[in-house]
């Protein structure tokens, strides 16, 4: 009896040795920039509808290291770290049990950090790095073009490179990559984003040589349809409100949006789509304060209509990013008429004092009686989207994001001889 329990016990240690074994372990370095105060950080795993805390630790204040271990429930699974604190937003690592890898932490820590001893990793680190470099090319081209020395030869052939630029970020990189890459991860990455852009007969090639080259990994051979996971856990939810939480609490996201009205079919709106060079009819939406600011009493030569909400990751990162960037050196001739989406008026309020984007016009469409007709004049489906309007209200543009919004108005500006 004595020797069956002996080796019961055994048995036990070594399942419990290879599982440690097999574990993937992090070590993280974090700068100084986020160890200013003690907090928890967290590694969360997320496959499905599967949430977990795979590990936590309290980071102490000065502290500027520490290690976490992860059971990973698929190869290349999507694990990120959680600064309940301050630290970036949402640093995403993919791993797979048995790794052993080094991530540096740092403010210029965006979506992937820097990750040493994953090969897969350092290969998303490059395809990150060739995507900034094309994104740099662009914008610099898009910069020489408005100089207002160039002749029209000259500015001609510069808008040919940048239409050639922008297609080759938009699939030309796409392809090259696809065929270097080696890890299946990155590969299904690459493969979603392009995927939905192709014509069927060119998206399908592609997908055949995709399911060749990674016969073993479920995602591709799956896709485009993806694997059905059974309903989410009372764990799961719990831990899926524990980052939501983080989330919220660090960049004044609402946790959950108030809930929406019911909704309206908009068929039955008596409105036409606006479109690029329609005028924009005159809007009259109450501000902050409850006073009702006209769009039609706005001075300045443009003015951006953009639709957000507190609640909007995106949106948020827009604002804060791009949209906030140059405003001040504009603001003389362009005015943002931000309409926000919000059903929680603090919400909306907190948001733009956390943002600091007050010198905005900001405006709520919020029980007024115009809201469906806005919404179908302007489709406003997703968010961000907005719609840049000339001094007569005409549509000019619409959803500039990122730096094309003041590459516009800089083309703009120089085009009327404003000085800036």
């Amino acid at each position: 009896m004595k020797k069956t329990l002996l080796i019961i016990f055994f048995s036990f240690i070594q399942l419990l040795s290879f599982s440690a074994q097999n574990e993937a372990k992090i070590r993280v370095i974090v700068s100084n920039d986020y160890n200013t105060e003690d907090q928890w950080v967290y590694l969360f795993e997320g496959v499905g509808n599967v949430f977990s805390i795979e590990d936590s630790v309290l980071l102490a204040k000065g502290q500027r290291e520490f290690r976490m271990r992860a059971n990973c429930k698929e190869p290349y699974a999507y694990c990120w770290l959680a600064f309940s604190k301050s630290g970036p937003i949402q640093p995403v690592i993919y791993l797979s049990n048995g790794d052993d890898v080094t991530v540096y932490i740092d403010r210029n820590t965006s979506l992937n950090p820097y990750t040493e001893g994953s090969k897969q990793m350092q290969e998303l680190f490059s395809i990150n790095g060739k995507y900034t470099e094309v994104r740099n090319k662009l914008q610099s081209l898009k910069e020489e073009s408005l100089n207002p020395a160039y002749d029209d030869m000259k500015r001609n052939r510069l808008n040919d490179s940048i239409n050639a630029m922008t297609h080759y970020l938009k699939l030309g990189l796409s392809f090259e990559l696809l065929k270097t890459i080696k890890y299946p991860k990155n590969y299904w990455l690459e493969l979603y984003q392009i995927y939905y852009l192709l014509p069927k007969n060119q998206a399908d090639s592609v997908l055949i040589a995709a399911k060749q080259k990674f016969p073993d990994y479920e995602k591709i051979q799956l896709f485009p349809s993806y694997k059905k996971y059974p309903p989410m856990t009372d764990e799961s939810k719990a831990n899926q409100k524990r980052w939501l939480t983080i989330l919220s609490e660090k960049v004044h996201i609402p946790l959950r949006p108030a809930p929406r009205p019911a909704q309206v079919n908009l068929d039955t709106i008596k409105a036409e789509k606006y479109k690029i060079g329609d005028i924009v009819a005159d809007i009259q939406l109450p501000d902050r304060n409850g006073k009702m600011i006209s769009l039609y009493d706005i001075k300045t030569d443009y003015v951006l209509i953009d639709f957000w909400a507190s609640w909007c990751g995106p949106c948020r990162s827009e604002i804060r990013n791009y949209m906030l960037k140059d405003y001040n050196k504009y603001k003389e001739w362009f005015t943002i008429y931000s309409i926000t989406l919000d059903e929680n008026d603090k919400n909306w309020k907190d948001a733009v004092d956390f943002d600091k984007s007050g010198a905005f016009t900001h405006v709520t469409w919020k029980d007024q009686p115009n809201r469906y007709k806005l919404e179908k004049q302007f489709k406003v489906e997703s968010i961000p989207t907005n719609f840049l309007l000339d001094k007569e209200h005409r549509i000019i543009a619409t959803d500039l994001r990122g730096n094309d919004l003041y590459l516009k108005i800089m083309e703009l500006t120089l085009k009327n001889k404003k000085v800036f």
